[in-house]
């Protein structure tokens, strides 16, 4: 028996998972069980930011592409573990670390160096904390190359907490490459930004998705913060929304959200308003406005009432709502879109004085878990004159 025929004897019987952002968790879990390869027999794992999916099998080339459309992912085998004898690519780069640095690995610097990452295409995005003591200084250039050959990329960022400014700027430093621009393919659409500038919203994942099934043809959609593109595009894609205007007040996400829609082919289908949208949104115009900021967006309702055309259309309105450890949850939920929609029609019937308005509630969707007990919600508000 030769040396391959072992090899794929112990691929035959061994055990696979997937490791993806637990943001996309939902999406893959979905996905592997309509393939019926998710193993019901054991046990999904959370790790801080990552979900371990297990499988009855490898995925065969085809799926692995259709995942690898939503998102990037690592496949792992109890195979690699015998071979490399470590439990996980984190237990591998600890042991790259030990062999590079100079001081002795204490419980302090072993909590320094990074067990979640992201993956934008060539570039591995590591957490703020990473290798924040100066005594990495001397040691970090070899340790960014041993990261680029175990994750097969070529460059490393580093994210810090988001600035508290108008923009909610990203501080992220790019520690090996001079290159800050990556992409992010998913759900088919691929996302181009500067990652020191603007920042990917992966955790809307449901919510893109959902966009995506909905028929927006003959429609023209205002989206009043449209970031580099997030809900934009998956409305042009995949709803083909016949028109779009896109509001966005940060100039970073602004070029991003141009150069998405010129790469798409789709920039004579959307006219970019950069500035305030309460300043540069059109009125009278959309069938369908997305307000998608939280935690909450109704700064803007009124001008989406204004943007709504005097013959109805729908509000698609973004929030969180906090439910305490004594309150129902539902309840929570239904007061706030309740409440959220009688403020919509006395603005309607402010701003569109001349004729009378109903609002009818069709649906209200839980995005996510924001914080404990405070969730991402989606009120589809449809919005008619009497």
């Amino acid at each position: 028996t030769s040396t391959r025929e072992i090899y794929l004897m112990m691929l035959d019987t061994n055990s696979f998972t997937i490791v993806v952002d637990k943001s996309f968790c939902q999406k893959f879990r979905a996905k592997l069980g309509d393939e019926n390869i998710f193993d019901k027999k054991r046990k999904l794992l959370i790790h801080d930011d990552l979900a371990e999916l297990p499988l009855t099998k490898r995925p065969d080339e085809v799926l692995e592409k259709d995942l690898r459309d939503i998102c990037n992912f690592e496949i792992k085998s109890d195979l690699d573990i015998k071979i490399t004898g470590k439990t996980s690519i984190k237990d591998r780069l600890v042991s790259k670390v030990e062999e590079i640095i100079e001081f002795h690995l204490d419980e302090k610097f072993l909590n320094e160096i990074p067990d979640s990452w992201e993956f934008y295409g060539d570039l591995l995005l590591i957490p703020g904390g990473s290798f924040s003591d100066p005594k990495w200084k001397p040691s970090l250039p070899k340790i960014l190359e041993a990261i680029c050959i175990l994750f097969k990329v070529q460059r490393v960022a580093k994210k810090h907490l988001v600035i508290n400014d108008k923009f909610r700027s990203p501080k992220t430093d790019l520690l090996l490459g001079s290159d800050p621009w990556v992409s992010r393919k998913e759900n088919g659409i691929t996302y181009h930004f500067d990652i020191t500038k603007s920042m990917f919203c992966a955790g809307n994942i449901s919510e893109k998705l959902r966009v995506s099934k909905f028929d927006c043809s003959g429609e023209t959609v205002v989206d009043l913060f449209a970031g580099i593109g997030y809900f934009t595009l998956p409305y042009l894609v995949h709803a083909k929304a016949e028109y779009m205007y896109a509001c966005e007040w940060n100039p970073d996400s602004v070029v991003a959200l141009k150069i998405n829609l010129e790469k798409l082919g789709l920039s004579d289908k959307c006219e970019v308003l950069e500035g305030d949208n309460r300043l540069v949104c059109p009125k009278n115009v959309a069938d369908r406005v997305n307000l998608g900021l939280i935690p909450g967006s109704d700064i803007s309702w009124k001008t989406a009432c204004e943007a709504l055309k005097d013959t109805g259309g729908i509000l698609h309105i973004h929030g969180n709502v906090e439910s305490k450890k004594d309150e129902n949850k539902q309840e929570k939920m239904n007061a706030w879109a309740e409440s959220t929609t009688e403020v919509i029609k006395n603005l309607l019937n402010e701003v569109k004085c001349d004729q009378n308005w109903n609002t009818n509630i069709l649906h209200i969707e839980c995005v996510k878990s924001y914080a404990p007990r405070v969730y991402h919600l989606v009120l589809d508000l449809k919005c008619m004159p009497s």
